[in-house]
């Protein structure tokens, strides 16, 4: 009877319980929309939208984007947080809106003096 090295074993349940940590965290399933894209692979995933407009507003030296959350749903931007004046606002809103994949932009910005 052959039998294996305990190391071995042990390798060999880790890297299945590593692949059942993998399979829960997914759902079970390994689309495209893992790498920020849908099935299609032509609309980026809500993920990718918001991660996009994260990298804008954080580049931008106008903008305090640490002041800012961004939450997509089915391509629907919400903004939340604080902004300095109206002009910023506005250039924020411009900015999701020209994001691909972005179907709306719902803001709730507040004005406040810094």
């Amino acid at each position: 009877m052959f039998r294996l090295p305990p190391l071995l074993i042990a390798l060999l349940l880790t890297i299945q319980l590593a692949a059942c940590g993998t399979l829960a965290a997914t759902g079970g399933h390994h689309g495209s929309s893992e790498y920020g894209f849908n099935d299609n692979e032509t609309t980026p995933s809500d993920t990718r939208i918001s991660a996009t407009i994260r990298r804008q507003l954080i580049k931008d030296p106008d903008i305090n984007a640490s002041r800012i959350t961004v939450n997509t749903t089915e391509g629907v931007v919400t903004l939340n947080g604080e902004v300095g004046d109206e002009t910023i606002r506005q250039k924020i809103i411009r900015l999701c809106r020209k994001t691909p994949g972005v179907k709306q932009v719902n803001t709730r910005l507040r004005l406040i003096q810094d």
